[in-house]
């Protein structure tokens, strides 16, 4: 049963009969899982709340670098994971030799992120972590809610994308991705969505960075996560912008790009933009 079925149906059925059949529906969708189309196309997620995953029209330039780069076999992390979109793609790509690991901070979303991990059979491939990624110098910290409650806004910086501040709502585990994978271990790519602490994340990963050089993809949420790309430059990093297709300029690009694609200057003839 998909979607595209129910909805094609639900017209011809009279309203009486629409409000008795809906919620069945979206019942057996809860518990199954949506199906999904597009980058993920086969596969179902439990999120009955974000239109974008089920349509297939989820951040299209951030699914495009992706699967454009993901390789068979890859080690990667996904940092912010929420409920599994990326994580999801992460997995189909990587395929049964790769590994990911996604961390999420909010133990409901962690929850529900392990059950599609589930219900895609990709368990020996996604490690789930219930934590945050920072810098490492404390091994817990508060988590704290974003606008309207929503379920993708969790953070540990104590306020909002648009800079209101918030009340702490619960303490969670904590490490840096350097504490967390010891030395010698391969990471090829690195996702990092965190809602504004993404200076953290690249200040915890110094030692990755010039170590094991993966591919880092981040989302710059506000002007003090932008600070965080210094970790990139220092480490030998270039940043290309995903939405106006540029590589920038270290020196003179100083407003805040969204999407970034950071590479190393050693795989730079590797990546196909």
């Amino acid at each position: 049963m998909s979607l595209k079925w129910v909805r094609k149906w639900d017209r011809h059925f009279p309203r009486a009969i629409r409000r008795v059949l809906r919620p069945l529906f979206h019942r057996y969708f809860e518990v199954r899982g949506y199906p999904l189309v597009g980058p993920l196309a086969g596969c179902r997620m439990q999120a009955k709340y974000i239109r974008s995953y089920h349509e297939g029209s989820y951040e299209p330039e951030v699914c495009g670098t992706i699967m454009r780069i993901v390789q068979p076999g890859w080690v990667c992390v996904d940092i912010g994971a929420h409920v599994g979109y990326f994580t999801l793609l992460l997995a189909r790509l990587v395929g049964e030799h790769g590994h990911v690991i996604a961390f999420e901070a909010h133990a409901e979303n962690a929850e529900q992120l392990r059950s599609n991990v589930r219900i895609n059979g990709y368990e020996a491939r996604v490690r789930v972590e219930n934590m945050a990624i920072s810098d490492g110098t404390c091994c817990r910290v508060m988590l704290f809610p974003g606008r309207w409650h929503s379920s993708c806004e969790w953070n540990i910086v104590g306020h909002d994308v648009e800079g209101n501040l918030t009340e702490p709502e619960s303490e969670v585990p904590a490490t840096s991705l350097d504490a967390y994978f010891r030395r010698g271990l391969r990471v090829d790519f690195v996702k990092i969505d965190i809602e504004g602490a993404e200076a953290l994340a690249l200040c915890g990963m110094r030692r990755l960075l010039r170590e094991s050089k993966p591919l880092v993809l981040v989302e710059f949420h506000n002007d003090s996560g932008w600070t965080g790309r210094q970790e990139l430059f220092s480490a030998g990093y270039y940043l290309y912008d995903l939405i106006n297709g540029r590589w920038l300029d270290g020196q003179l690009d100083l407003q805040r790009v969204y999407h970034c694609l950071a590479v190393a200057k050693q795989r730079l003839n590797h990546v196909r933009l």
